[in-house]
């Protein structure tokens, strides 16, 4: 059964992009980039941290990503889509990380910058959303979003990674407890804590 399901995971077309971009077909980067970039831009948006949030846009930051990622396509075994969806997320953190550092090493006041230009394609990215977190799971406006935004900001950062891995980058629980130091069990209660509480400052935030 388990072998089953890990077969019906593994996506011909998906493989055979990797295939033709390692051997540098254009199109089908742009392919592979495009049926993943809401993903990973909504991974961004989540997990930025303020100060590089301030500087540089989600969209800029996906974009930089995606470059990185695909120059090293040759380094990655195509084993499904949760494999690559981990590998994308993996990659996005690493980048955000690296941002985050090199500002914060800057020692500039963020309040003195200008903040980049808005992202654009809010309904993709609140289609990701109203998917992946929104406990509701209806159509969201951008003020909605926002919202969302803001409350997942609240919540503890060990329930942001949970919830992120899990729900965005659909990453099992098994391998979530391995990444993370925890049982699977522990995963589980953390990831069910996470939305409860996600949901409490959605409501709290809209009935205002």
């Amino acid at each position: 059964m388990a072998a089953d399901a890990k077969n019906r995971d593994l996506d011909p077309h998906t493989e055979s992009l990797l295939r033709a971009t390692r051997s540098g077909d254009a199109v089908a980067l742009e392919d592979l980039l495009t049926r993943h970039y809401s993903m990973v831009r909504a991974f961004v948006r989540l997990r930025v941290d303020p100060v590089t949030r301030i500087r540089e846009s989600a969209s800029d930051l996906v974009q930089s990503i995606c470059r990185e990622v695909l120059r090293r396509a040759d380094e990655f075994e195509y084993r499904g889509e949760a494999a690559f969806r981990a590998w994308l997320c993996e990659a996005a953190l690493r980048k955000l990380h690296d941002r985050r550092d090199y500002y914060h090493a800057q020692r500039r006041d963020p309040g003195r910058e200008a903040a980049p230009v808005g992202d654009q394609g809010w309904d993709d990215l609140a289609g990701v959303y109203r998917s992946s977190l929104d406990p509701m799971g209806r159509a969201l406006r951008r003020e909605e979003l926002e919202q969302l935004e803001a409350a997942f900001e609240k919540l503890p950062e060990e329930q942001r990674q949970a919830l992120t891995l899990r729900h965005l980058c659909g990453i099992d629980y098994g391998e979530i407890a391995a990444r993370t130091g925890r049982t699977e069990d522990a995963v589980r209660k953390l990831v069910s804590r996470a939305r409860a509480r996600l949901a409490e400052l959605l409501a709290s935030a809209r009935a205002n």
